[in-house]
């Protein structure tokens, strides 16, 4: 693909990461006529996280970094509506925004990879995160009482597959995760997704203790230097 490219824009009030699976509700009239021609041209879109305005009704204000989306499941409504899935692809940076005639955004864009990351550093990193995440999960399923998902005991070992899942795991504002999906490099990422599960697992924590569900502590947990 191109790293120059011109893309309809879906500005929403989520972080899209690559990997991530998007359902999506069609009904205003400029997003049924952009998603129709993705659609037809099997194009993708782009999505990002709104900066200033209304995900609905008028115009909204993008922050600079968002993620391609590939729609992978349709349905059409009788009266023009879709119900889609999409997943997100490639990390990308606006270099400039302007409206289409139907009056939803087009974005001029540039696909922004992540740079490169030492090997090492990331391997400890990968480590690091993969125990803090299942403890995070391991809580969080404390919390609303549900079983663990035997899915957490099978975590990526590749780094950028791994950033990316924790990123979606984690249950904090907007703004958060849309600082890890600006990080330079995957490493970065991970360091930040440290101190995030960190905060988090605390939170839990406290939460699930002043319920009288007290949890071993993470100073008590083993987890790989950072």
């Amino acid at each position: 693909m191109n790293s120059q490219l011109s893309l309809p824009l879906f500005p929403l009030n989520t972080v899209l990461f690559p990997g991530q699976v998007l359902p999506l509700h069609v009904f205003e009239p400029r997003y049924r006529q952009m998603i129709a021609t993705c659609i037809e041209k099997s194009a993708p879109f782009g999505v990002a996280l709104i900066q200033d305005g209304e995900e609905v009704g008028g115009p909204a204000k993008p922050y600079e970094v968002g993620t391609t989306a590939r729609i992978t499941q349709v349905e059409r409504l009788d009266d023009g509506r879709f119900n889609i899935i999409s997943v997100g692809e490639l990390r990308f940076r606006i270099n400039a925004v302007r409206q289409a005639p139907a009056g939803y955004l087009r974005a001029d864009v540039t696909l922004w990879p992540w740079s490169p990351s030492d090997e090492n550093a990331a391997r400890i990193l990968v480590t690091n995160v993969q125990g803090r995440l299942r403890r995070y999960m391991e809580l969080l399923s404390q919390a609303a009482g549900v079983s663990l998902d035997a899915a957490s005991d099978d975590l990526p070992q590749q780094a950028a597959a791994l950033a990316c899942l924790t990123a979606i795991a984690l249950q904090v504002e907007p703004v958060e995760k849309q600082d890890l999906l600006t990080s330079p490099s995957i490493e970065s990422m991970l360091s930040k997704e440290v101190g995030l599960l960190q905060r988090e697992a605390r939170v839990l924590q406290v939460m699930l203790g002043s319920l009288g569900r007290p949890t071993q502590s993470d100073d008590a947990i083993v987890f790989s230097a950072n």
